[in-house]
């Protein structure tokens, strides 16, 4: 079935026809994307390997992954497989008793927890710490005196700021500006502030599913999307942060074209709204824009399209009156990045560190399922196909050449919904066994900031 028609679908309930044609295969197609998967690294980290050595300053001490191996790994690493076991148990029954609204609610919780239980279990100081890095946001709040001078000064000043600061719009530090002022400071306070905004995300998307396939499939959605493998980057950037804002964009505009009567209006402009806001987070938004608006175009619904848009741009604009455009902001950037390390990193040898990065967040089980819900024309791929075709996107747009296992969280949360596609219990708790250890691995043997 293609994605166009996945996406103008009545909700259904999961048919047996929708799994793979054999069974039996999935455990041998999850143990062999874990294989291929290791081999990519592999064969990614040799090839930066090479390319260091042809004089070229990639930055990726762990190529496909940014940063370094964490040492020593320790005895933890038991505590975290046993953690994710109880988190998947409680999941799983979770999918079969609760309402779907519930379990949304209960499915961003084991987000949560999963992301924050993995991080203590590391080091209980790793919460947080990432933000009050030299190069992240929270060095920022002490240098904001007044609000609006720093907003109509931002990109004079921006030469002057960390990293991660002058490569986004300056809205992020005003929310940490924000927390700060009302005595949640700190980088503790920041680094769960972080992931409880992207764990709400996980909500989105299990809501988001039952709008567009059904119920059913939300069910089967929620666990996969509760303990996902990249659950070690959620509490490590902020750009778990912006994914979290990003996937309710995304459930606003579907739910905007569900519904009848006056709401279409309201979650139109309530899409919008978010679709501003979040293009004043990160640049990387403008992707979920595009999304959101072919959503609303594919299904026909052209006046949802129109409020959405217009609602979004009523923000930027708001944005630019109090001195901030944009669009300036946008070519500063691009400047920036072309005239820094994105010329050091070929755009070929980069596309395959992000594919191999990418899967690897996504895990094992996921990529599978992903083939297995191709092959098949399964209903799910109106939800993972979002994920995927805003990875296309920023893919393709060259703005994306490394350390794409944070900057695309707010695609990977889609993705890995694709896991509904299993059916039999055996087969769910061996693919959530696989996402499971995968988040392990990462978390003990990644640094990733």
């Amino acid at each position: 079935m293609p994605l166009r028609s996945n996406l103008v679908r009545e909700p259904g309930r999961v048919a047996s026809h929708d799994g793979p044609a054999d069974p039996g295969r999935e455990v041998v197609g999850v143990v062999a994307a874990a294989a291929v998967i290791v081999g990519a690294i592999w064969i990614a980290h040799r090839h930066g390997a090479s390319l260091e050595r042809d004089g070229f300053v990639i930055q990726l001490r762990m190529a496909p992954f940014y940063g370094r191996p964490w040492e020593p790994i320790d005895g933890g690493w038991w505590a975290a497989l046993g953690f994710g076991a109880v988190l998947v148990a409680g999941i799983v029954r979770a999918a079969r008793s609760c309402s779907v609204r519930l379990l949304a609610g209960v499915t961003g919780g084991v987000h949560a927890l999963w992301a924050l239980g993995l991080a203590w279990l590391h080091d209980p100081t790793e919460i947080g710490r990432p933000m009050a890095h030299r190069h992240g946001y929270l060095p920022m709040v002490d240098r904001i005196d007044g609000v609006g001078e720093y907003w109509r000064s931002f990109l004079d000043a921006a030469p002057t700021y960390p990293i991660h600061v002058r490569g986004h719009p300056p809205l992020f530090p005003l929310w940490l500006v924000g927390l700060d002022r009302i005595g949640l400071g700190g980088e503790t306070a920041a680094g769960v502030m972080v992931v409880l905004v992207g764990a709400s995300g996980a909500a989105a998307v299990v809501l988001t599913t039952r709008l567009l396939v059904g119920e059913q499939w939300a069910r089967r959605a929620a666990p996969f999307i509760g303990v996902a493998a990249f659950a070690p980057m959620v509490a490590s950037t902020a750009d778990a942060a912006f994914s979290g804002v990003a996937a309710w964009s995304i459930w606003s505009i579907v739910a905007a074209t569900t519904s009848r009567g006056r709401h279409p209006i309201w979650f139109g402009g309530l899409a919008g709204t978010l679709i501003g806001i979040g293009l004043l987070l990160s640049y990387g938004s403008g992707i979920v824009a595009v999304v959101c608006g072919a959503i609303a175009l594919i299904r026909r619904k052209v006046v949802v399209a129109a409020i959405a848009t217009a609602t979004s741009v009523a923000v930027l604009t708001l944005a630019w009156l109090l001195g901030f455009s944009y669009l300036d902001g946008l070519r500063y950037v691009r400047d920036e990045y072309e005239a820094g390390v994105a010329s050091q990193r070929p755009f070929w040898s980069f596309a395959l560190f992000n594919v191999v990065a990418f899967s690897a967040i996504v895990g094992p089980a996921a990529a599978a399922a992903l083939v297995y819900a191709v092959r098949r024309r399964s209903p799910i791929l109106a939800v993972a196909g979002i994920g995927v075709t805003m990875a296309t996107i920023a893919l393709i747009s060259g703005m994306s050449k490394g350390e794409v296992e944070r900057i695309w969280l707010s695609f990977a949360i889609w993705t890995v919904a694709v896991g509904a596609i299993y059916l039999r219990r055996s087969h769910i708790v061996i693919g959530l066994g696989t996402q499971v250890v995968s988040a392990v691995v990462l978390q003990f043997a990644v640094k990733s900031w």
